[in-house]
């Protein structure tokens, strides 16, 4: 990925949705392509 976005917003807020936005946007293969990465990150 190359692209860079970011979105400040309050944590809880009910309009956030930039999670689903952002990875509707990029599509079904950027999803399955960053699993692995997804898969690892311990938070």
């Amino acid at each position: 990925m190359s692209e860079i976005t970011e979105a400040c917003r309050r944590i809880g807020d009910p309009e956030d949705r930039f999670d689903i936005e952002f990875w509707q946007r990029l599509g079904p293969e950027a999803i399955f392509d960053a699993t692995p990465e997804l898969k690892t990150l311990k938070l």
